[in-house]
């Protein structure tokens, strides 16, 4: 894994966003022909598409971890500011708009303005 600064944890977000999207348009139709088999209870199709989507959120995630980001859960990528905290950003967020301690969870981010504050003040 890598430090970031926030900068360039904005910056490799800007590559991160695009190839995200791209997984979550392939993945999200997916997801609905899982939910359509399983009402029908399709074990077979479900099998089928739950290992589909499990490799392509699986490429998603050496992707983003090629780029040094921490990926959390599907869609949901950390970057390591080396002091404490993890600058934050989830799929359909327009930017890095929150943080967090390392030993919290997405429950626990902070708007990136108070950090923002915090680091002009020192």
């Amino acid at each position: 894994m890598r430090i970031f600064t926030l900068e360039e944890a904005r910056e490799v977000l800007r590559e991160i966003m695009p190839l995200t999207d791209a997984y979550v348009e392939r993945v999200d139709p997916l997801r609905t022909r899982f939910d359509d088999a399983k009402q029908t209870g399709d074990t077979a199709s479900m099998e089928r598409l739950e290992a589909t989507i499990g490799r392509e959120i699986h490429e998603w995630m050496l992707s983003v971890a090629a780029y040094g980001a921490q990926v959390k859960a599907a869609w949901l990528v950390d970057f390591d500011s080396g002091d404490g905290y993890l600058y934050c950003w989830h799929h359909g967020e327009s930017d890095i708009l929150y943080y967090h301690a390392f030993e919290a969870c997405f429950t626990g981010r902070q708007p990136i303005a108070l950090l923002e504050a915090r680091l002009r003040g020192r």
